[in-house]
């Protein structure tokens, strides 16, 4: 893609469906860090106007990235997988309507399929406890395998629990999702173009 204008376009456009998901750095074990806001995302899933394929193949390409910095910032330990910080600030019970729940079915189930035990640990941050109910709707949708690696973080326990997980100090910053990190939406613009893999996390 890199080299074929008319590919990194098309990449580009179906990015445009997930502006709110972010590579925010890499943890303590050197795993990239995926940040997803989930509010913008739900704007998304809620358009009328994006297919479901759009909204898949927009997420395969962000599911791609991920996994070629995998490879690119492998040192001497093999990255195969990544963090996932799903961000619900803002997120009320209203915007889990009927479309937007059975979307989240269709990815999932055919995400895990392409993509299976790719993530080390999903962090949830900012959920309101409202979304309790709907949590246990939806994590019916997940692997069981999948599922048990989720993790609900309150500004009570974030740093204990990341600590026990074994994610150093230092890494804090980007589990948090405070780090705004780099828009997966930009990896294919031109001005993205010649940069080191570091240098887009």
């Amino acid at each position: 893609v890199q080299h074929e204008p008319r590919a990194r376009s098309q990449c580009s456009e179906l990015l445009q469906h997930w502006q709110g998901i972010c590579v925010s750095g890499t943890d303590g074990l050197g795993h990239p860090v995926l940040v997803e806001r989930v509010v913008q995302s739900v704007l998304s899933l809620e358009s009328t106007a994006i297919s479901d394929e759009d909204l898949l193949f927009g997420r395969v390409c962000c599911s791609e990235i991920i996994q070629a910095l995998k490879c690119l910032l492998e040192n001497q330990t093999k990255i195969t997988k990544h963090v996932y910080v799903i961000d619900m600030a803002g997120v009320r019970l209203k915007h889990a309507t009927k479309r937007v729940r059975n979307r989240f079915r269709f990815l999932v189930q055919h995400l895990e399929q392409l993509y299976p035990d790719s993530v080390h640990r999903t962090y949830v941050v900012n959920a309101p406890s409202s979304l309790n109910v709907l949590w246990k709707v939806l994590s019916r949708c997940l692997d069981p395998a999948t599922r048990a690696k989720v993790r609900f973080l309150t500004p009570q326990n974030i740093f204990s629990i990341l600590k026990n997980d074994g994610v150093p100090p230092h890494a804090f910053r980007n589990c948090s999702g405070i780090n705004p990190g780099k828009p997966v939406s930009l990896f294919f613009s031109s001005s993205s173009c010649g940069e080191q893999p570091r240098q887009l996390i």
